[in-house]
């Protein structure tokens, strides 16, 4: 029953239907969110309410709670993996240099590191959150949130719905207009032009897609650097560091001093990203732990400094460590998964720069929809990219065409259309409105002859 509402529970998280300001990569990186989020309350209920280590000592001192005492020190203290042929240190100088080189601790902050992993994942949906709510001109999300409910609304009740969110558009299009004048901002026109949405301005309409495009470099660099962080968190170093140094503990030495000729495997590049490749190589050929190195599931360990009847004895623990077959599996598969992540985010940012930066592609986007509704020009001919110039350049601009991209991808097509109709209706109605207006003319009438004439009081 427990195992039942916990998935009915967490089938109330239906992140792949999730409406927000947001695509499908987007929903990858938010969805990783959850992933580390799970990880990192299994691994800490392995580690503090089940067995995380048992240890084992044949000869021990007298005493209820030794074995508590040997498994709690090993457990702060760390471990030390040795390879099935390699000899086991005899003298407290050897157990040292072991204990400086090849100690492993890193099972213990894997709860906290998943947690802040999770953490860093989150931060881009935050900061986009905060662009959408502070330099929109209103909440964004609960816009495409309305579009898709009225996706799935009567016919009755959808057009009342639509109007509601054309006009939430049409207010926040009139809002940002570009009404000032000077210097600057003729500078400021002109770099746009040159430079497109590198040119972050609300008014120009280029704030949204900068920031989101700005979003979307941070969750790459983020996954970059998660994968980097995994990699030298459980001690997959390059040649040269301390976990590589470690591996020449217990080899043979030619007579020059200098450490053995290693095989081929042995002489296996540790360097760059691959760490995910390497151990996910390990399992194929069925190269395990004891030969690698990589996630020890025995150990042993070095607990100094016993005083029993005035002398101080040294005993060492060989300890079982469950833990990291966990731990193995959870950051292979988060590997992978984030190196996933990074070509679903770059190839969602290629698209997004190729929708927004290529100006014909914006046109036939918004063109779609109105052939759609059967919109044609003023002259009643076949509406063309030309009819829609001023229309896309001047008065939605790219961020107008960007919210009706992500209307789109989480309202459908056939709600955008009529979005996209009434904001073209409401923008032939002002031109035809100013057309319309008469002029007034700005030069004065001449005065009739004896009237308006003040009086002479000579």
């Amino acid at each position: 029953m427990v195992a039942k509402d916990f998935i009915e529970l967490f089938a109330k998280f239906n992140y792949a239907n999730r409406v927000a300001v947001e695509d499908f990569s987007d929903r990858l990186s938010l969805f990783t969110v959850v992933l580390f989020l799970i990880a990192c309350i299994v691994v800490s209920a392995k580690q503090y309410f089940l067995n995380s280590i048992s240890c084992y000592i044949p000869v021990k001192p007298t005493g209820d709670n030794y074995n508590a005492y040997l498994t709690d020190y090993c457990w702060v203290h760390g471990t030390i993996p040795l390879r099935p042929d390699e000899p086991m240190p005899s003298t407290p100088k050897e157990w040292e240099q072991y204990d400086e080189l090849r100690r492993i601790t890193y099972y213990q902050w894997v709860p906290f590191v998943l947690g802040l992993q999770c953490i860093f994942f989150y931060i881009p949906h935050i900061a986009w959150q905060a662009v959408c709510a502070n330099r929109s001109g209103g909440d964004l999300f609960a816009l495409v949130k309305a579009a898709a409910d009225a996706a799935i609304s009567e016919r009755g009740s959808r057009k009342s719905q639509v109007k509601r969110v054309a006009e939430f558009l049409e207010d926040m299009i009139d809002g940002h207009k570009d009404c000032r004048h000077g210097r600057r901002m003729n500078l400021t026109r002109r770099a746009y032009d040159m430079c497109g949405i590198c040119v972050v301005s609300k008014r120009l309409g280029t704030c949204l897609v900068f920031s989101y495009i700005c979003v979307k470099l941070i969750t790459i660099i983020n996954a970059i650097m998660q994968v980097y962080l995994i990699q030298r968190f459980l001690g997959f170093y390059s040649d040269g560091s301390v976990g590589q140094r470690s591996m020449q503990l217990g080899k043979p030495y030619e007579a020059n001093g200098q450490v053995a000729a290693m095989s081929n495997h042995e002489n296996e590049d540790l360097e760059g990203f691959g760490f995910g490749l390497t151990v996910a190589n390990h399992i194929r050929a069925g190269r395990d732990w004891p030969e690698t190195i990589l996630f020890p599931r025995v150990a042993y360990c070095r607990v100094p400094g016993i005083r029993l009847v005035g002398a101080e004895n040294a005993y060492t623990a060989q300890c079982a460590l469950p833990i990291n077959m966990l731990n193995e599996k959870i950051y292979i598969f988060f590997w992978f998964w984030i190196c996933f992540l990074i070509a679903a985010s770059i190839f969602s940012l290629v698209l997004w720069l190729i929708r927004m930066v290529i100006a014909p592609r914006r046109k036939d986007f918004i063109k779609r929809f109105l052939r759609i509704k059967g919109i044609r020009s003023r002259t009643g001919a076949e509406i063309t990219r030309a009819d829609l110039d001023e229309f896309i350049d001047d008065y939605l601009r790219r961020d107008g065409v960007f919210l009706i991209r992500m209307l789109a991808i989480n309202a459908g097509d056939v709600i955008t259309s009529e979005i996209v109709m009434s904001l073209y209706e409401h923008y032939i109605d002002n031109i035809f409105s100013v057309d319309n207006t008469p002029q007034k003319s700005l030069e004065k009438e001449p005065l009739k002859e004896g009237s308006g004439i003040p009086p002479n009081y000579v």
